[in-house]
């Protein structure tokens, strides 16, 4: 091994500690979210902490490398993460070796201040015959799996004093969503917010949908307004179904849709703000109708009313949801 690259291994970038903290941190900050949901979070925050340390390598790449390091590391019950693991996510990264070349030799000179002639970066990526790896989609849902398994290890590393964290007697009885002036209204007891089956549902939206929603940020962000507003998360992925078709990932979409898939205020074009800003809108307005329901007919065909012009709007809304209902529903 090249002595440059085997030193690597002594820049340690996450420490136990720093990952129990985090992972602490998303079981108190969400104590009504299913363990899978509150790996999902927390796998996003080791991701997010990872995405710092590949300078020089486009965020595309930086995607499945950071999978594949949690993959190596934590899905393994190894709970520190050094520069060497991120090297060796690019040494096993399944693309061209010429691909593979630059992608080593830019995160070298931006992450590491290490320079390598191409011959012996050549040796130390052992360019030759490899073991690829799975789909990035199936490494992701394999990895955060493994991982929900791997994350519930550290109460253990740390004695009884954390055991509440997954302890199922704790009581949601005292959760309360998040007052905001803005999008806070009257508590409906329609689609309150449930747990649900993350990694299904982004498998639907990237594998049958092939939708932008299936971003790791995005799915996130909608998921977590819905938890701490306590909305039916699957309602408003519903709407965005039924608005803008899941905001499919194609050549001719305005990634711009994004910034408002539910096209409050009229349209994404009219109103192009922040998604936060958009998903906070949409749930202010539904949890207003839905205040008002009256309890004849269906909830949904209720928002109807306020929501949109098309009075069939709700049939595709309800079709969608049951859908999603079945894919992620637990």
């Amino acid at each position: 091994m090249d002595k440059q690259i085997d030193q690597l291994k002594m820049h340690v970038l996450l420490t136990h500690d720093d990952i129990f903290t985090m992972r602490s941190d998303v079981a108190n900050t969400y104590p009504k979210m299913s363990p899978s949901e509150r790996t999902f979070i927390f796998a996003n925050k080791v991701r997010f902490q990872l995405n710092k340390h590949y300078l020089g390598v486009h965020e595309d790449h930086v995607k499945h490398l950071t999978t594949h390091v949690l993959s190596k590391t934590l899905a393994r019950h190894i709970y520190e993460v050094n520069k060497h693991d991120l090297w060796q996510s690019i040494c096993d990264y399944d693309t061209t070796p010429e691909s593979k070349l630059n992608i080593a030799k830019d995160w070298l000179e931006h992450s590491a201040n290490i320079r390598l002639s191409e011959q012996r970066l050549a040796a130390a990526l052992h360019l030759k015959a490899e073991k690829r790896l799975r789909p990035p989609l199936l490494v992701t849902a394999l990895c955060l799996l493994i991982l929900l398994l791997a994350v519930s290890g550290l109460n253990s590393l740390h004695g009884p004093k954390n055991a509440h964290i997954d302890d199922p007697r704790v009581s949601y009885a005292t959760y309360q969503p998040h007052e905001h002036p803005f999008f806070y209204t009257k508590e409906s007891h329609y689609f309150p917010y449930e747990r649900i089956n993350i990694f299904a549902l982004q498998s639907y939206l990237d594998m049958e949908r092939q939708s932008m929603l299936a971003d790791y940020e995005t799915l996130q962000t909608i998921i977590h307004l819905a938890y701490q507003s306590n909305i039916d998360a699957l309602l408003l992925f519903a709407i965005i179904g039924q608005e803008q078709g899941f905001v499919p990932n194609t050549p001719t979409t305005d990634a711009r849709i994004l910034n408002n898939p539910f096209n409050v205020f009229h349209s994404w074009q009219d109103y192009n703000t922040t998604l936060t800003d958009s998903t906070l809108i949409a749930i202010r307005t539904v949890k207003r109708r839905l205040s008002s329901y009256n309890g004849q007919g269906c909830p949904i065909e209720w928002l109807n009313g306020i929501y949109a012009e098309d009075p069939n709007w709700h049939v595709g809304v309800k079709l969608i949801y049951d859908k999603l209902k079945s894919v992620a529903g637990l």
